[in-house]
């Protein structure tokens, strides 16, 4: 229990709990995920653990192995500066991924609590969130930091409602998925979705409604529940509908934001024709006195636009992937007699958001999504 636990608050601490480093800013989350990464390298080195066969393994050393290799070819080409940013980005990248590989490591009876661990502290999120809406409504004051004010909007822990309303999303659909499998049968535990859902909408998050939308058709599709999924979507529209709308950040029709996304493709294209095949780098350098973190995308949000421009075609490729054989994990769990759609609408989900904000690279979702897909492929192989 003490590694969920641990995980656990460094999950929910969000962005409150900030650490410090000569390498820039790290979460909280950064650090336990670096420890559980730590124990997963030595296990493997120092105590030879079998594990079971890994589909991911080789995709994510394809990723890791051609990220450093165009890294270097633009060191070679262009100079080193910025070298050691770019290569601590890709270790972090590399480290969160090595969440799967700790979870296909672990003990069978373990495995639902971690579940349990993620469902929590989805909820434990929204619940700060709502709390935050009442007595924080403003961000005014972290704006010297870089943080947008978000005027009477949800943005829980992370400071950002469209990274906490993708989180609620993952929140709902894990619900969803005990709920079905009855390990969710308790009034608190659907009180937990519905706190989930509030937060949700109150997060005012285009990107995430689009999300919680695909995610409600996905899950009907797989599950042919059509007309169940209609009303949903209705139930879901309506409620958007329903929603007070007093500020520029509370208007679903906002033009400044949309205007910004477009921009960021832009930005993005651009940096992919300066250098398709090795890229532009995956850390932009930081203006002024604004602090260095290992997150800066350089104003690309979409996410497969920013790995391909960051890292060229290569690196897209191997990471397109890496992501289809996640997909393939998901449909093979979904087409055993427990019809588990759990990571598949997780994937399609995340991979909506992410077409509007850099989600699939955002250190709470990779962590989510690679606890997931460890979670799912290793319940498949217990069952061999």
């Amino acid at each position: 229990m003490m590694p969920q636990i641990i995980f656990g608050i460094s999950f929910v601490s969000g962005q409150v709990l900030t650490l410090l480093f000569p390498a820039g800013r790290w979460s909280v989350l950064d650090v336990t995920v670096l420890l559980f990464g730590g124990v997963t390298l030595v296990r493997a080195v120092l105590y030879r653990t079998r594990t079971p066969p890994m589909t991911l393994w080789r995709p994510m050393m394809y990723v890791v192995a051609a990220a450093l290799l165009v890294t270097a070819l633009r060191a070679a080409l262009y100079g080193v500066a910025g070298l050691g940013a770019e290569c601590l980005y890709i270790g972090r990248w590399f480290v969160y991924a090595l969440i799967y590989r700790y979870l296909m490591e672990e003990k069978r009876d373990r495995l639902s609590v971690w579940r349990y661990t993620l469902y929590w502290s989805g909820v434990s999120m929204a619940v700060l969130g709502l709390i935050q809406l009442v007595w924080y409504p403003y961000l005014r004051n972290l704006s010297y930091l870089g943080w947008d004010p978000h005027l009477n909007r949800v943005f829980s822990t992370l400071f950002d409602p469209n990274f906490a309303g993708i989180v609620y999303v993952l929140t709902l659909i894990l619900g969803a998925s005990l709920y079905v499998s009855g390990r969710l049968s308790s009034w608190w535990g659907r009180a937990g979705m519905l706190i989930t859902s509030v937060a949700l909408l109150f997060t005012y998050s285009r990107s995430s409604f689009l999300a919680a939308a695909a995610a409600i058709i996905i899950w009907c599709i797989a599950y042919r529940r059509y007309a169940l999924g209609a009303a949903l979507v209705v139930v879901f529209m309506l409620c958007i509908a329903v929603l007070p709308h007093g500020g520029e950040g509370q208007n679903l029709f906002r033009v400044a934001s949309s205007a910004a996304r477009i921009g960021s493709m832009k930005i993005g294209w651009d940096r992919l024709m300066q250098a398709p095949l090795i890229g532009t780098g995956f850390v932009a350098r930081p203006a002024g006195n604004e602090p260095a973190t290992l997150s800066r995308t350089g104003g690309v949000d979409t996410s497969i636009l920013y790995v391909a421009s960051s890292g060229g075609v290569i690196v897209l490729v191997l990471y397109l992937y890496m992501i289809w054989q996640q997909y393939g994990i998901g449909v093979r769990v979904l087409q055993k007699h427990t019809k588990d759609a759990f990571l598949l609408t997780s994937l399609g989900a995340v991979l909506v958001h992410s077409i509007f904000t850099n989600s699939l690279l955002y250190p709470w979702v990779m962590a989510w999504m690679w606890i997931a897909v460890g979670l799912v492929e290793r319940e498949l192989t217990a069952d061999r």
